[in-house]
């Protein structure tokens, strides 16, 4: 969680860390931070993105790589009023 992006995906791209392992780290950060700051309104469940989290470490051991954002968390920003 507190690395830049392009430190991060090297570490999932040379397989120093999982993909889950980073989704884990990354879950229990919004889980103890977002109460607080509520920078997210919606979450997919987590056991869904654990799931896509292996199925990105699952393609690093074929030797599938997507480019830099493979396997990185990531969110996408809402533009509508609330």
């Amino acid at each position: 969680v507190l690395l830049q992006a392009h430190q991060l995906a090297e570490r999932i791209r040379l397989r120093q860390v999982s993909c889950r392992e980073v989704m884990q780290a990354y879950l229990a950060h919004i889980e103890r931070f977002n109460p607080r700051v509520n920078a997210l309104v919606s979450l997919l469940p987590a056991e869904r993105l654990l799931e896509e989290a292996d199925a990105r470490d699952g393609e690093l051991a074929r030797g599938e790589w997507r480019g830099w954002m493979h396997g990185l968390p990531h969110a996408i920003k809402d533009l509508s009023l609330t």
